[in-house]
């Protein structure tokens, strides 16, 4: 019989209201304002099988060419575990901390078994699984371009769900869902055990319908539902920490109803110009710039040859391994506490392991284009102005476009090419990974840059 689908929930904002604990129907973030269903249904369905299916047609070409399944999977595995071992740092706030957990032990057990995992490990395993399929030396250009597309797809249906929008959008979302539901069949198909019948190849077909319709966010709804029936029942817990967030839970809600009847009625009007007029870089533990530790005098060298030809001449005084600055967020909405978000960079640090930040830098050519690049920190310096600068190692993006056309990602090569740049040219932190296999040897310092799918768009647009 199926659910009915054409009634109106009792948490349904009229258009004319204004219901101060409730969303606002019309900007508020679709992501969280769908139904449960929607919220588990793209990590724990759509891109967990979409992961599968990818390593299922790897199997498959590695059984046709003579390589056993056991083979191949420890050859992913292999990949999953030089990604751990490479220990890299992500800072990219846009992308959130978690969007790339280790694996050391590899993913292809958890695929092929059917195991159930957790919150960001399955996005975590699907980037794996993209990442390898990328360079996979089982296929050519043209079949591997058909699995990079398909996962391609996917990232960007899955962040444009939380992208903040107007609710006349989400028309659009649902022909980019449709899309992406039509291709994700034809490409499962051949190992779906139900002939890709089952409602987690179709659920996206109802989104737009429950966009609309359903009128509560996820986190409202859990403190509504708390506050009601701890009130309902009028009973006094026994366990003090029941008793407690019930307390909590009613002054969240006292908190939120002042806040969003604040934004209703323009109460509340924080433009982010004004916000970025005040200055957070800041430099942890700074000592003399004399004193700082280059990875090697070579570089030493070369740095303070171009701090000396800078015009105007740049006048080092003090030095630090962390900066403290504040980022962007740009998938959270311009009045949200999360928009703008502390991260703290590091760079070469001689007594710990040496993590070390990869940044995104807008700058300008020699033309006066926009350009966007990435580097890694070398150190972070303040003038005698009270000035912060950050010296950096250049990653060259390889090929004429910055988007691969096979991969679909942006692949980039360390090279030697040191310079000094303001803080205020940082856009965001980068997320490098090592490439898995290569059709030709020699390529060490190549690495994939995951980004969010805005950020690759405004790649892509910018000038080759």
């Amino acid at each position: 019989m199926g659910v009915n689908y054409h009634v109106k929930s009792a948490f349904s904002v009229p258009a004319s209201g204004i219901n101060p604990i409730g969303p606002d129907p019309d900007v508020d973030n679709p992501w969280a304002i769908c139904p449960p269903v929607f919220l588990h249904g793209m990590d724990a369905g759509t891109l967990m099988k979409l992961a599968e299916t990818s390593l299922n047609y790897v199997v498959q070409k590695a059984e046709s060419m003579g390589i056993s399944c056991t083979q191949i999977c420890r050859e992913v595995d292999a990949y999953c575990a030089k990604v751990y071992v490479a220990n890299t740092r992500n800072s990219n706030v846009e992308i959130g901390t978690k969007a790339l957990l280790p694996q050391p032990h590899g993913i292809t057990e958890h695929l092929l078994s059917g195991k159930t995992l957790d919150g960001n490990t399955r996005a975590s395993v699907a980037r794996l699984m993209h990442m390898y399929i990328a360079t996979c030396h089982l296929y050519s250009d043209n079949q591997r371009l058909q699995h990079c597309q398909m996962f391609e797809s996917v990232w960007e249906c899955r962040e444009i769900m939380s992208w903040p929008m107007h609710r006349c959008q989400c028309e659009n979302v649902q022909e980019k869902l449709n899309d992406m539901d039509r291709n994700l069949v034809k490409y499962m198909l051949p190992f779906s055990k139900s002939g890709c019948r089952s409602e987690k190849h179709h659920q996206w077909a109802h989104y737009c319908f429950h966009r609309i319709h359903t009128g509560c966010s996820a986190k409202e709804y859990a403190f509504e539902r708390s506050y009601a029936v701890g009130h309902k029942k009028q009973v006094q817990f026994t366990n003090r920490a029941k008793t407690k967030a019930i307390q909590t839970s009613a002054k969240h809600w006292f908190r939120t109803g002042v806040h969003r009847l604040a934004v209703h009625l323009e109460l509340i009007d924080v433009h982010e110009c004004e916000i970025q007029q005040f200055r957070t870089d800041n430099l942890e533990n700074a000592m003399c710039a004399a004193a700082f530790k280059w990875p090697t005098p070579t570089i030493k060298i070369l740095m303070l040859r171009i701090a000396r030809g800078m015009n105007p001449r740049l006048q080092l005084t003090r030095s630090s391994t962390t900066l403290h600055v504040t980022l962007r967020n740009r998938m959270a909405q311009h009045r949200s506490k999360e928009r703008l978000v502390p991260v703290i960079f590091r760079a070469n640090h001689w007594i710990k392991h040496p993590w070390v930040d990869n940044i995104r830098i807008q700058y300008r050519t020699d033309a006066n284009l926009p350009a966007v690049g990435f580097a890694k920190c070398l150190g972070f310096f303040g003038d005698a102005a009270n000035n912060n600068y950050v010296a950096i190692q250049w990653y060259n993006i390889c090929g004429r476009r910055p988007i691969q056309r096979v991969s679909r990602m942006c692949k980039v090569e360390l090279v030697e090419s040191y310079q000094f740049i303001p803080v205020g040219s940082i856009l965001n932190g980068a997320l490098l990974v090592p490439l898995a296999t290569e059709p030709e040897i020699g390529y060490p310092q190549q690495f994939w840059v995951i980004q969010s799918h805005r950020e690759t768009v405004s790649l892509q647009s910018l000038p080759a």
